[in-house]
C-alpha cells in the first residue's frame, strides 16, 4: 500500500514480481509436463536464477548479452538435463521476460554512462 501525501488517501498496488512469476510458471510446468515435481522444481530454479541473473543488465553496453549466455547458453541447458524435461512455453516465458528487464537495465545503465563519459570529456 502507497500513502497519497497530498489527498491523505491509501492506494492499494498490487505487482507481479519475479519470484511469484516463477512460482506460477512452476505450477504451469507441473501439469505441462504430465504431473511431474521435478519439472516444477527445475522450472522455480531456472525462475529464481534468470530473476537474479537479470541484474547483470546493470552492466552498460553488454549486460543483456552477458544475461543471454549465462542464462540461455549455460543454466537452461543444465538445469533441462538435470530435471530430465525439454524446453517448453514456461520456461520460455521465464527466459524472455527477466530477458526484457535485462534489456530494461542495460538500457538505462547505458544512458547514463554515455552521459558521465560525455560529462568528462568537457
Amino acid at each position: 500500500m502507497v500513502k497519497n501525501l497530498n489527498e491523505g488517501k491509501i492506494i492499494r498496488s498490487w505487482s507481479i514480481g519475479f519470484p511469484t512469476l516463477s512460482v506460477i510458471m512452476a505450477l504451469c510446468a507441473y501439469f505441462v509436463y504430465g504431473q511431474v515435481m521435478a519439472a516444477a522444481s527445475g522450472v522455480l530454479l531456472i525462475g529464481l536464477v534468470l530473476g537474479f541473473i537479470a541484474y547483470v543488465g546493470l552492466v552498460p553496453f553488454g549486460g543483456a548479452a552477458i544475461y543471454w549466455l549465462i542464462g540461455g547458453k549455460l543454466l537452461i541447458p543444465k538445469v533441462l538435463a538435470w530435471a530430465g524435461i525439454s524446453y517448453a512455453w514456461p520456461i520460455a516465458v521465464l527466459f524472455w521476460v527477466n530477458f526484457a528487464f535485462a534489456i530494461l537495465l542495460t538500457v538505462v545503465t547505458t544512458i547514463v554512462a554515455i552521459k558521465m563519459i560525455a560529462d568528462l570529456s568537457r
